[in-house]
């Protein structure tokens, strides 16, 4: 099995960062706490469900593998996307407001070797 080494990077996003700003450990603590389903997941309620796709849509998330959401933001959405890029993985974590959804963190492994996707990845 080839050797990984992982480089992790925490991104903030400036979309909706005056709503979000102050708020970081908060979101930091929901994002751990998700609960992450691979895909294809079949029983994701609608809200959560259509604000994902919308999501990998708007933001051309490339070979998603695991999906989450939550109510640990309420009364807002709070969702999880992992997807798979040549180079890496990132997990971006969206907070929808019920009118819009909004991109506000994502965490990104820089990879180099073999990883299967999916499977989980540290944030230490």
């Amino acid at each position: 099995m080839p050797t990984k080494e992982l480089t992790y990077r925490e991104d903030w996003l400036s979309v909706g960062r005056e709503e979000w700003a102050g708020t970081q450990d908060r979101i930091r603590a929901a994002a751990a706490a998700l609960e992450w389903r691979l895909l294809p997941v079949e029983d994701a309620p609608a809200m959560p469900g259509l604000g994902i796709k919308a999501a990998i849509e708007q933001l051309r998330l490339p070979r998603v593998s695991r999906v989450a959401w939550s109510s640990e933001l309420a009364p807002y959405g709070f969702y999880g996307i992992e997807a798979n890029y040549r180079n890496g993985r990132v997990q971006v974590f969206i907070v929808d407001r019920g009118t819009e959804c909004l991109p506000v963190v994502s965490y990104f492994w820089k990879v180099a070797g073999d990883v299967t996707e999916g499977a989980p990845l540290s944030r230490k």
